[in-house]
């Protein structure tokens, strides 16, 4: 049975994925600095041009691989829980455990969904973190200074760069989600995706022209930024934040877990058949959380999935049209 999903309606594929990047990003922990905000646009560069395969294809791209799919699916959705702990923990939050055992029962509860329940709510998500994005873009203006954009980071650009490709690591599900799309929609929504990656290195500027001049401190940066651009309704605004980013990033770990399962949209798994797969990706959270992850391992993915793979299935068309049939 093709594994390969119907396509989703709407702005649902671009609000999954750059959801899931939303939450990477929210839990980083460089420094908003200037030399980061460089990095990240080096780093949208280096994705748009693995896709490029992409963007040639002229025909219905079946994937030739989808186990390296499902162990993408659990890895990302590791990381993503692993990000939201640290997070919880640098925040000094009230029992992250306690968090992090509701957000698997969350996810589990999600899995048993049917899959556009994951891309409707990934869509009102997005929606509400791209206007709060904006708020805080034009709030940011009147409370920096420019000089504070040239600022020494403790980063180099090299280092600036990793960290933001690994943090597009969610967009190695673009293929998957594009590939029941026309070639002309599908080239479509290639481009919305990547004019919406700048968004980052506008904040990341922003954070740079606001917050430059703090070297120290626990928890987010980006959060931090929040704070410094607020004023007096930072604790109303710090409450939006607080209960977004969570709910963020568990549709984020539902969607990764729908693409490991690797079943039909038509199929819904009842809650015991979920806990093997939240069971896995909690325990190899938990290893990311006492060790640091590998981070080649997302390199090795964008690389695979967003280049080598549609590269495959273009220049290799007759086995395509069999696994199809």
């Amino acid at each position: 049975m093709n594994p390969v999903e119907r396509p989703q309606t709407g702005i649902q594929p671009w609000a999954i994925l750059i959801l899931c990047r939303c939450v990477l990003f929210f839990c980083g922990k460089t420094p908003l600095t200037a030399v980061y905000a460089l990095g990240t646009l080096l780093s949208m560069a280096a994705v748009g041009i693995l896709l490029v395969p992409l963007l040639l294809c002229t025909r219905k791209l079946l994937l030739p691989c989808h186990l390296l799919y499902r162990f993408a699916g659990i890895y990302t959705a590791a990381l993503l829980l692993s990000e939201l702990y640290d997070l919880l923990s640098a925040q000094q939050s009230p029992n992250p455990s306690a968090v992090f055992v509701l957000m698997l029962l969350a996810v589990c509860y999600g899995l048993i969904l049917p899959r556009r329940t994951t891309g409707r709510a990934a869509a009102l998500l997005m929606l509400l973190t791209a206007a709060a994005m904006l708020v805080l873009l034009c709030s940011s203006i009147s409370h920096g200074d420019p000089l504070l954009l040239y600022t020494p980071a403790p980063h180099t650009l090299a280092q600036c760069f990793w960290q933001a490709m690994e943090q597009n690591l969610p967009l190695v599900f673009l293929p998957l989600c594009m590939g029941s799309y026309p070639a002309a929609l599908r080239r479509t929504w290639l481009l919305r995706i990547l004019g919406s990656l700048p968004v980052f290195s506008l904040l990341i500027a922003a954070g740079a022209w606001c917050c430059g001049r703090l070297t120290q401190w626990e928890g987010s940066p980006f959060l931090l930024l929040i704070a410094q651009t607020q004023g007096n309704s930072a604790i109303r605004t710090d409450g939006f934040w607080a209960v977004l980013i969570p709910a963020a990033g568990v549709t984020a770990i539902v969607f990764c877990l729908q693409v490991a399962i690797g079943r039909t949209p038509e199929y819904l798994p009842s809650f015991g058949e979920t806990l093997l797969p939240v069971g896995i990706t909690a325990a190899i959270a938990i290893l990311f959380i006492m060790e640091n992850h590998p981070l080649w391992v997302s390199f090795v993915l964008l690389i695979l999935c967003l280049g080598l793979l549609p590269l495959w299935a273009r220049l290799h068309p007759q086995k395509e049209v069999r696994n199809e049939a």
